[in-house]
């Protein structure tokens, strides 16, 4: 079964980036070690979702969504055609469930903050992979907007990188 699996990285206080959607204060990935388990992730996935500010920050790292993969980024407004990422104005709950059916490997729900309260209260979100990075940023942008939903998360695996970077696989 295809899964929607947010894999996501945030401060201790609960933040994703800070309120300008900086990403300054995450750490690099560690030189002996790998990558936080970033490259055996991807390696099951083949379809990412995001919004367009989330789009924003990630071409800022160079490529325009992520090759081999098909990239969606979900708008209130149209965009001019990009290589390697289609544009989504629908709404991401029913875009998703559509999705879902079809794709043939996993969903990586990348973020940002709306797109992941539409589908956390549509119940869409399967796995939550979060990366807690051991920073207080005391304000920016919260992994979890205010929701009316409740959910209690089963705990699948626990991986201690070190240096107070710990990451947690949760079944939602």
């Amino acid at each position: 079964m295809t899964k929607v699996i947010l894999y996501i990285a945030a401060s201790m206080d609960g933040y994703i980036a800070r309120k300008d959607h900086s990403l300054d204060w995450l750490p690099p990935a560690p030189d002996d070690d790998g990558d936080f388990g970033y490259k055996a992730f991807l390696a099951g996935i083949g379809t990412t979702l995001m919004g367009n500010n989330t789009y924003q920050v990630v071409k800022g790292f160079g490529e325009a969504g992520y090759p081999g993969l098909t990239n969606y980024v979900f708008s209130r407004t149209a965009h001019a055609p990009e290589d390697n990422i289609t544009w989504v104005t629908k709404p991401p709950a029913d875009f998703v469930r559509q999705l879902k059916a079809t794709a043939q490997q996993h969903i990586w729900l990348i973020g940002g903050a709306e797109i992941i309260k539409a589908l956390y209260e549509a119940e869409l979100i399967d796995e939550l992979i979060l990366t807690q990075i051991p920073v207080l940023l005391g304000d920016g942008i919260p992994l979890w907007p205010a929701s009316t939903r409740e959910a209690k998360l089963e705990l699948l695996e626990l991986t201690d990188f070190g240096g107070g970077v710990v990451q947690g696989r949760y079944k939602l």
